[in-house]
């Protein structure tokens, strides 16, 4: 699939509280402002357009616990992230849970498009791993880059009990690989402790978007990085949203 944007700007929401009961959207929608004002104290001339954001593994159920459920169906909650990205001329990736199925979106002004689904096991009886068809429409390109998504586990090298895993990835690189421009990878997560995710690390002009919904210890937290792992921007506070622009 191929959408007219450019995308000037990469960053992530890095939620570690979602409040009781849960509003994601709501927190979303709070450090979005917050990040605009503060860049625009420094410098009036700046602008959050053109911006893909990474949201968390299963954003919609706030606390990534068995007994979470989502307050509102998917398709209400991805609409409310559509009005979110019309309002503020951004695209998002979403870890989003429906019914049994975690799987991601990317969503602009326009729709959400049913990105993947994620296919390893992380033993938390949360969702359903996918045994199908794992990648609808992944990667998505832009006229300035390609952009692909993995949910979490399904990012990971080390996961030698789910080979199943490291030949996705493989397919998925090969894929990526075919494509002009700048590469994203998009990695909604809830990783409970740090995971290789060098899939890509063969690849120039290629960048890692993590987001995490959990704890933020040490090599836990969201984060920006090219193919060689070199982190240029991290999560510091426990809910962020940061931004860094493609060079």
């Amino acid at each position: 699939m191929m959408r007219l944007g450019i995308i000037e700007k990469i960053g992530f929401f890095h939620c570690v509280d979602f409040g009781l009961p849960a509003h994601p959207i709501a927190k979303l929608r709070e450090e979005i402002e917050t990040k605009i004002h503060k860049e625009k104290q420094r410098d009036q001339t700046w602008d959050i357009s053109n911006s893909l954001l990474v949201l968390p593994e299963a954003f919609n159920i706030g606390q990534y616990d068995p007994r979470s459920e989502p307050q509102q169906p998917a398709s209400t909650f991805l609409e409310s992230l559509r009005e979110l990205a019309a309002q503020h001329r951004v695209i998002l990736v979403s870890g989003i849970l429906d019914g049994r199925r975690n799987s991601a979106y990317l969503i602009d002004a326009k729709v959400a498009h049913l990105m993947c689904h994620k296919i390893g096991d992380d033993l938390t009886g949360i969702y359903d791993p996918c045994t199908g068809d794992p990648d609808p429409c992944n990667p998505i390109t832009f006229r300035n880059a390609c952009v692909g998504a993995l949910i979490c586990l399904d990012a990971a090298t080390d996961a030698p009990h789910q080979p199943h895993i490291r030949q996705r990835l493989e397919d998925f690189v090969k894929r990526l690989s075919l494509h002009e421009g700048k590469k994203i990878v998009c990695v909604p997560g809830r990783f409970r402790f740090p995971r290789n995710l060098d899939c890509c690390s063969q690849m120039t002009d290629c960048w890692y978007i993590m987001a995490q919904g959990t704890y933020t210890g040490e090599s836990r937290g969201s984060f920006i990085a090219d193919s060689s792992h070199k982190k240029v921007a991290e999560a510091i506070d426990a809910n962020e949203v940061k931004i860094w622009r493609l060079p």
